[in-house]
């Protein structure tokens, strides 16, 4: 699409647009795309070229791989939960991919600190982001965490899943911790 304020967006879902270019020339009134290069065509005639292709970009997704997180287990080790960011189309060269984080869970108090983006090397196809539950004394119910893949100017198109959710669950009020035959109460 291209808009009166001269900015060229691209999408692959009719919800989320990536921003292809942000000062499409004086007068331009048309796109078109012809083997996945960019021409935009302008009210004295003239057509501009774009060098980015834009039907090329690799697609993203995220998908939830492991759904449950824990605070603990009985022994009181907390049990990650995992997004997993996928590309589609060419692995050959290095991707990074942003995201945001929400939800009711709060990082760095119900989880340990991530990383807005990842990088996928070359010849990689998909990365887990694992979320970590922070062991705490608060009696509280389920929480959760949503990753958000976040749009790139000319680096990839985001697809469908483009959004993944992970609960955290409570621990039990009283666990029991066998080690080596011996049964020790966690307080």
């Amino acid at each position: 699409t291209l808009g009166e304020d001269r900015v060229v967006r691209s999408t692959t879902n009719l919800f989320q647009w990536a921003v292809v270019c942000s000062n499409a020339p004086p007068g331009s009134r048309s796109l078109a795309v012809l083997n996945g290069k960019l021409y935009a065509g302008t009210t004295n005639a003239d057509i501009h070229a774009y060098s980015v292709p834009v039907s090329t970009l690799p697609a993203v997704t995220v998908l939830p791989t492991k759904e449950l997180a824990s605070e603990g287990n009985p022994c009181g080790v907390p049990e990650a939960g995992n997004f997993t960011i996928k590309r589609a189309g060419t692995a050959s060269t290095e991707l990074t991919v942003n995201f945001t984080l929400s939800g009711t869970a709060t990082m760095g108090a119900d989880y340990t600190s991530v990383l807005t983006s990842v990088t996928l090397p070359p010849g990689v196809d998909a990365v887990p982001v694992a979320i970590v539950p922070l062991r705490d004394d608060n009696t509280e119910g389920a929480e959760f965490v949503t990753l958000t893949l976040s749009p790139a100017s000319f680096a990839y198109a985001i697809e469908t899943p483009a959004e993944a959710r992970i609960i955290i669950g409570a621990d039990p009020v009283s666990p029991v911790c066998v080690t080596g035959g011996t049964v020790l109460t966690v307080q």
